[in-house]
């Protein structure tokens, strides 16, 4: 049970980062 809680902390903490890192990767390419 706290294994899934800590699945779900990383999953909201680290895929938001993901998609912030590509997103500004994509803008870079862009300029």
């Amino acid at each position: 049970q706290r294994g899934e809680l800590v699945a779900k902390w990383w999953g909201t903490l680290i895929l938001p980062l993901s998609k912030g890192e590509e997103e500004h990767k994509i803008e870079g390419g862009k300029k």
